[in-house]
């Protein structure tokens, strides 16, 4: 019910929580402020990784006929066709010499294999890992305490069963974060999933309450 009329959006593709999260942060302070989106949509944490933390992690595996990488986590879960790393080396590290003001992370869905839940109590995970992601921004792109707002994935169920991909686990993992980094945050905005239209979907459209979550914290 909003008016975002008064302000130019440059294209219809644009994150819808990105941009009304800058016009939510921009009446709060009559700061301006600037967003630039980043996504590889359905992909991995370790596609946004740094080479030395990809090869660290060891999520991947070469490809040598192309000379890409692709997601392999075991024998059992594992996509040639799922491409890593690109999205740092394309379109993160071209913008290091920024200085980054902060985050707002919307990723997690293709990490459910990569939890405790699934690899056992004790095991390096995501959530783990994303925390490192993190630390390693903050190191590299001239600001060390930027704060991180990490966004809640919707439930996705029918009833009592799983939908095509079980998010309790992210949601688990992605939970824990602010236990291993500081200045970091979860949105929770599972309970703004309320319409049986929206069924099986991860990413209902409620961007707008999810961008004034995110904007208040």
């Amino acid at each position: 019910t909003q008016n975002y009329d008064r302000v130019a959006i440059s294209s219809d593709s644009f994150s819808a929580l990105g941009y009304l999260f800058a016009y939510n942060m921009t009446n709060q302070s009559d700061v301006p402020v600037g967003v630039v989106e980043l996504d590889a949509s359905g992909y991995p944490l370790i596609t946004f990784a740094p080479n030395e933390l990809a090869d660290k992690w060891g999520h991947d595996r070469l490809d040598t006929a192309t000379g890409t990488y692709y997601y392999y986590l075991s024998s059992s879960v594992n996509n040639p066709s799922l491409k890593t790393r690109f999205a740092y080396n394309q379109q993160i590290y071209p913008l290091h010499r920024f200085s980054i003001a902060g985050i707002i992370w919307y990723q997690g869905e293709s990490d459910f294999p990569n939890t405790d839940e699934y690899l056992g109590a004790g095991a390096k995970s995501f959530q783990e890992e994303l925390a490192e992601l993190m630390t390693y921004f903050r190191n590299n792109f001239g600001n060390s305490d930027f704060p991180v707002y990490m966004v809640e994935f919707a439930p996705c169920f029918a009833g009592t069963a799983n939908a095509y991909m079980d998010m309790g686990a992210s949601r688990c993992e992605l939970g824990m974060v602010p236990s291993l980094l500081e200045n970091s945050y979860v949105a929770s905005t599972s309970d703004l999933w309320k319409t049986v239209k929206w069924i099986n979907n991860i990413h209902p459209p409620i961007k707008d309450l999810n961008a004034y979550r995110v904007s208040d914290l």
